[in-house]
């Protein structure tokens, strides 16, 4: 018995897209479906800690060092329940300061 045309081109075509799908399918579903994350402050005074830092006696030593430094902490949610974001990084690329004469 003779196979019909239309089930031997969805063989092949099924067998195509299974190929794509293997190769490619993480990136294809990475492009149609994005996780939305939403960054929000915690405190947007942030929290003053010491901080200890090595540095180099001129006798080329390890030396401690403390200065004040301020922390923020953030919050980081993916509002769709899919995909799921995971190793959410977030990277300070501009820092703005406040002076008297802004309206911030």
């Amino acid at each position: 018995m003779k196979i019909p045309a239309w089930i031997a081109a969805a063989g092949v075509i099924g067998t195509w897209l299974i190929f794509v799908a293997a190769i490619w399918g993480e990136r294809i579903r990475s492009w149609l479906f994005k996780p939305r994350l939403r960054v929000d402050l915690v405190d947007s005074r942030g929290e003053i800690i010491t901080e200890i830092i090595l540095g180099l006696d001129p006798d080329f030593q390890q030396q401690p060092c403390e200065r004040q430094a301020r922390r923020y902490l953030v919050s980081a949610v993916n509002t769709p329940r899919w995909p799921v974001a995971h190793n959410v990084q977030i990277v300070i690329t501009q820092l703005e300061t406040v002076d008297p004469d802004s309206d911030a």
